[in-house]
C-alpha cells in the first residue's frame, strides 16, 4: 500500500475502506445489495397512481377493494467478527500496519462491515489477546459502523501490549455465550499457539451455541510458510509472543520447517472441520478484493 496511508486519520482510513468496497462491488456481475429480506407489516388502501407492485390481489378478491402490502425492513443476518490482536499478528514487523496480518484482517473486516451496513444486516466485533480487549453489540447503524471503524483504526496505531500468550478457550467461551443465537461468526487469527487442544476446545463453544463459524488463518506465506527471505543465508528467528531468539541456516531448515508448519495447520483445520466449521489459510499479500471474491461472493454473508 502507498506510504500516503502510513500516517492517516479516520477520514483517510474511511477513504481506503470505501475505495476497496466500491472496487469490489463494481467487479460483481450484479449488485449484492438488492432484495434484502422484508417482513410484512400491514395493509394500507391503494391510492390511484401508485405502483401496483404490492397490491394484495387475494384481499381484493374478498373485498373488491385495492389494498397494498406495507413492509418493514428485516435484519436477516447477524454477523460477528473476532479479531486476534496478539503480538504475532503485527508481523511482518518491518512492514506498514496495512501490510501486517492485523492490518490485512482489519481492512477485510471493515470492508465486510461496510457491505453488511448497505445490506441492512447487523454486525459486531470482538478483539482478543490473552484477554478480550474489546467487545461490541450487534447492530446495523452508521454510528455503530463508524465506532467499530474508529476502534480498528486506533488499534492499528496503538497495539495492545501483553506479555502473555494468546488465549483461545477462555475468550471464545465468553464471546460465544454473549452472542445472539445462530450468529454467523467470522474469525481472523494466525493461530500461532503451542496448545492446539486449547483451540479445539475454543471451537466447540460456537458449535454448542449453534453459531456458524468461518475461520481465517492469516499468514505471510512468503516468509512464515516458505521461509523466503532475500539476500540472507541465515535467519534470526524471534518469536513475538514467546520471546525465543535463535540464528538458523535457512536452507537446512526450509524443508523440515514447511512440513512442520503444514502439519500443524492441517491439524488446526481438522479441529475446525470436525466441528463443522470451514477453515481457510489466507495469504496476506493478496489483494483484498481477491480475498473477498474467493471466500464471500455467493456465500451467506454477501448477497449476490
Amino acid at each position: 500500500m502507498s506510504n500516503f496511508f502510513e500516517h492517516y486519520n479516520l477520514t483517510e482510513f474511511q477513504f481506503l475502506i470505501n475505495r476497496i468496497t466500491e472496487g469490489f462491488i463494481s467487479g460483481l456481475h450484479k449488485s449484492p445489495f438488492h432484495g434484502f429480506s422484508s417482513e410484512f407489516a400491514e395493509h394500507k388502501q391503494y391510492i390511484s397512481g401508485q405502483s401496483t407492485k404490492n397490491i394484495d390481489w387475494k384481499l381484493y378478491a374478498r373485498t373488491d377493494k385495492f389494498y397494498t402490502k406495507k413492509y418493514v425492513d428485516e435484519t436477516n443476518l447477524r454477523c460477528y467478527f473476532i479479531l486476534d490482536i496478539s503480538k504475532s499478528m503485527y508481523y511482518p514487523v518491518e512492514a506498514s500496519r496495512y501490510n501486517q496480518k492485523v492490518g490485512f484482517s482489519s481492512i477485510c473486516i471493515s470492508v465486510l462491515m461496510n457491505i453488511l451496513l448497505k445490506q441492512r444486516d447487523a454486525f459486531g466485533l470482538s478483539s482478543f489477546t490473552d484477554i478480550i480487549n474489546y467487545s461490541s453489540n450487534t447492530k446495523n447503524t452508521v454510528t455503530h459502523y463508524n465506532l467499530l471503524l474508529r476502534y480498528l483504526e486506533q488499534n492499528l496505531l496503538h497495539p495492545y501490549e501483553s506479555n502473555h500468550s494468546t488465549s483461545y478457550k477462555i475468550n471464545f467461551e465468553q464471546i460465544a455465550n454473549t452472542l445472539p443465537k445462530r450468529s454467523v461468526v467470522v474469525m481472523f487469527s494466525d493461530f500461532l499457539s503451542n496448545n492446539p487442544q486449547d483451540i479445539l476446545d475454543a471451537f466447540k463453544y460456537f458449535k454448542f451455541k449453534s453459531h456458524s463459524l468461518i475461520v481465517f488463518n492469516v499468514l505471510d506465506f512468503k516468509t512464515e510458510l516458505n521461509l523466503n527471505f532475500l539476500n540472507s543465508d541465515t535467519l534470526n528467528l524471534y518469536d513475538l509472543e514467546y520471546e525465543l531468539n535463535e540464528n538458523i541456516q535457512i536452507d537446512k531448515l526450509k524443508h523440515l520447517y514447511k512440513k512442520e508448519v503444514l502439519d500443524y495447520l492441517h491439524r488446526i483445520k481438522d479441529l475446525a472441520n470436525k466441528q463443522g466449521f470451514p477453515f481457510y489459510s489466507v495469504d496476506i499479500n493478496q489483494p483484498i478484493e481477491t480475498f473477498l471474491r474467493s471466500y464471500f461472493v455467493g456465500k451467506q454473508i454477501i448477497k449476490h
